[in-house]
């Protein structure tokens, strides 16, 4: 059976850069400061699910994978 080819995504097919900037005080020096804080975030979140999935600690894998999707909405 053939496949259907993937479709690409580009940065602008989930992110709208400029409505962003809108909506975070600061335009877009304060998009991009609370991006470093997200990304900052998301790193440490991103061990935490990790260790808490090894250990099955689903209260943990609860608030972390809560946490990761409240803050991505900010954007």
């Amino acid at each position: 059976a053939e496949q259907s080819p993937s479709k690409s995504f580009y940065p602008s097919d989930v992110l709208d850069l400029e409505d962003a900037s809108k909506r975070i005080p600061g335009g877009m020096a304060g998009l991009k400061r609370l991006c470093d804080v997200f990304h900052g975030e998301c790193d440490q979140l991103i061990r935490v699910l990790e260790e808490a999935i090894e250990r099955g600690n689903a209260p943990e894998i609860r608030r972390a994978a809560h946490t990761i999707k409240g803050s991505s909405k900010l954007f």
